[in-house]
């Protein structure tokens, strides 16, 4: 009986093998990892989010990464994923930003993903998140 992971074992592997994009549109996740670290070309802060898509759901377990930099001409999207994990209040800096979102681990959301061509591959950007009452955290 051959399965789908037998299969897997017949394809020919590349160096180059990776995931393919997860499909454009929502996805059930869950925050699963938010941490501060530096951005590796400019040397400035910034705030890398991972979610994880739940088991349940198509494409179960596959991540999905975002990066925020700690600048002003994108707070618009620190805004937006404040607001979209339904937090109250305006933070003070970039750093209270921070620990409320990291507050937020192990929440259940939806994540609005849109693929854009890069000059190698597909990029997954995150568009939107959203917290709703009807998902379990």
């Amino acid at each position: 009986m051959s399965t789908d992971f037998q299969a897997a074992f017949d394809e020919e592997q590349t160096d180059d093998a990776e995931f393919k994009p997860l499909p454009e549109g929502e996805h059930v996740c869950t925050l699963l990892e938010v941490k501060q670290e530096t951005n590796p070309f400019d040397q400035s802060p910034q705030t890398s989010l991972t979610y994880q898509v739940r088991a349940d759901q198509p494409y179960g377990g596959r991540r999905i990464w975002d990066t925020v930099k700690h600048d002003d001409k994108v707070a618009w999207k620190a805004a937006s994923i404040h607001k979209g994990f339904s937090l109250e209040g305006k933070p003070t800096g970039w750093n209270e930003w921070f620990q409320g979102i990291r507050g937020c681990i192990g929440k259940a959301c939806k994540v609005v993903v849109a693929n854009r061509q890069g000059q190698d591959k597909v990029y997954t950007n995150v568009r939107r998140v959203r917290v709703h009452d009807d998902l379990p955290f």
